[in-house]
């Protein structure tokens, strides 16, 4: 009797970290998702050097430079697209991991919470 006592308290223990874990994940997930997040620094990149060819752009006169303009701003748009199909992919992926952990921490409380209640069931 003392055994199953021991094994509830820790099911019990055990579910309850859980259940904690689960009510603070979106907390806990931040600072992993940021690991993940390794093209910061690249997309940092693209944006200074977005803003750099704004600032140039800005400087140009349409009428007197039209072509140094049109080439400085076919060069704006295909840093843009890249900048923007990398932030998508990123976002795609930081809510693939995100939903990864919270299933899989939703799985295993479920079947903590249903490991529990079984085994009260059975010692009453």
């Amino acid at each position: 009797m003392k055994e199953d006592d021991s094994l509830n308290i820790t099911l019990l223990l055990i579910g309850f970290f859980i259940n904690l874990v689960n009510v603070f994940l979106s907390h806990l997930l931040k600072p992993v998702l940021s690991a993940f997040n390794k093209n910061k620094e690249k997309f940092n990149d693209l944006r200074e050097e977005i803003a750099e060819l704004k600032f140039n752009l800005s400087k140009i006169s349409v009428v007197d430079e039209f072509a140094k303009f049109a080439r400085l701003q076919r060069s704006l748009n295909t840093l843009q697209t890249k900048l923007n199909d990398g932030v998508k992919a990123e976002e795609s992926s930081s809510v693939k991991i995100q939903m990864i952990i919270s299933y899989s921490a939703r799985v295993v409380m479920e079947y903590t919470n249903h490991h529990l209640t079984s085994t009260m069931v059975a010692a009453v």
